[in-house]
Parts: C-alpha cells; sequence; structure tokens
C-alpha cells in the first residue's frame, strides 16, 4: 500500500509542478523536466507514517462525504416535500426512517471500531 502511495503522491506532485511551470512560461521540456525531478524527490523522501496520515485524511474526508450526500440530501427532500397530501406525509416517513437506518449503521460501526460494543452511550 506504501508503493501505491507514493505513485499517487509522485503523480499529484508532478501535474502541480507541471501546471506551475505552465503559469510561469517555462517551456513544455523544462517543466516537465523540474516538475519530474521535484515529484520523484517528494514521493521518495516522503516517510511512512507522513503516507498514512495522508491516506487516513484522504479516507476520512471520502467516507464523511459519502455519508453525508446522501443524509443533506435526504434532510433537504424533506424540507422541499409538501406535507398536503398523504402520499407526501409516507414519503417523507420513509426518508426519515431511511435516514435513522444511516445514522444507527454508522453509530454501530463505530462502536465497532472503538470496541465498546452496541450498547447505548448517554452524553452527560
Amino acid at each position: 500500500m506504501e508503493g501505491f502511495m507514493r505513485i499517487l503522491v509522485i503523480t499529484l506532485v508532478f501535474a502541480i509542478f507541471y501546471e506551475l511551470g505552465g503559469l510561469v512560461q517555462l517551456s513544455p521540456s523544462i517543466r516537465t523536466t523540474i516538475s519530474l525531478i521535484l515529484a520523484i524527490m517528494s514521493g521518495v523522501f516522503i516517510p511512512a507514517a507522513v503516507l498514512a496520515g495522508i491516506g487516513a485524511a484522504y479516507g476520512t474526508l471520502v467516507s464523511l462525504f459519502l455519508i453525508g450526500l446522501p443524509v443533506i440530501g435526504g434532510l433537504y427532500a424533506i424540507y422541499r416535500i409538501p406535507g398536503t397530501t398523504r402520499f407526501y406525509i409516507f414519503l417523507r416517513i420513509v426518508i426519515i426512517v431511511i435516514l435513522l437506518t444511516i445514522l444507527v449503521s454508522v453509530k454501530i460501526h463505530a462502536l465497532d471500531l472503538v470496541n465498546i460494543g452496541p450498547q447505548t452511550i448517554l452524553f452527560p
């Protein structure tokens, strides 16, 4: 996994420096050479702990995005669906049940991660 992270970092650093070289208006061969050298140096000399931190931060952001997007979408749908007919009220209830299912699933998974087990946490 560490090698894959290094390749990703090298690719990202190369792309950033290559585009910055274009903004400074360097010739394509010079900016390719400079970008490649800096990218390889960055990828080789970054410690494994820093790569693990980058992976953990990226994983956290992606999981928040994948969990948060449906929740925000569901809350927006509840807000936009009028409560005028029985069908719309039923649809709102279904969306609320889905959102509660997501919330309970996240809670159970988080409790499993910290090895507390499936119990109720009382906040003061």
